[in-house]
């Protein structure tokens, strides 16, 4: 990596690396487990859990920038035709869905979460939890600059 390149273009093309490796080993440890459902599914089911299980579908849109309406939309039919969600019509919108996660879908992400654990225990090796904390700690500081209150577009 050029290290006189701005730090965040450099950021940018890193984070995207690691999740392209997250997701190759992910998806080949789910297929030799013959795990049923699709990287983009979990994804998606992933956010709503993080969202207490239920979320409109313009909420979803918001964390999911690689999707636009159609294709989540498309993919939220899949998603409730494998028995993972429940879409109902918003009723302070009638043209979008809340996603309610459904007893499968809430076990589903609980054994994608094993998977991944699974596929990438190297993910971690030689870096300190003192590193690792300090690590985490920057990441969440980067985001809350980004999206939060400090973040000049936003005013």
């Amino acid at each position: 990596m050029n290290t006189k390149d701005p730090k965040i273009v450099n950021l940018g093309y890193l984070i995207g690396r690691i999740h392209q490796c997250i997701r190759k080993n992910t998806t080949t440890k789910a297929l030799e487990l013959n795990f049923p459902y699709r990287f983009e599914h979990m994804i998606i089911m992933r956010v709503i859990d993080k969202h207490g299980g239920e979320m409109s579908q313009s909420q979803l849109l918001d964390f999911l920038p690689a999707f636009d309406r159609h294709r989540l939309s498309r993919a939220c039919v899949e998603i409730e035709d494998l028995g993972l969600i429940r879409r109902e019509p918003n009723p302070n919108n009638r043209r979008e869905n809340i996603l309610f996660s459904t007893e499968l879908g809430t076990s589903t992400i609980s054994e994608f979460k094993q998977i991944v654990l699974s596929a990438n225990p190297q993910i971690f090796n030689n870096i300190r939890p003192d590193d690792l904390d300090h690590m985490f700690q920057t990441l969440h500081q980067i985001h809350d600059n980004l999206s939060g209150e400090h973040n000049t577009l936003n005013t």
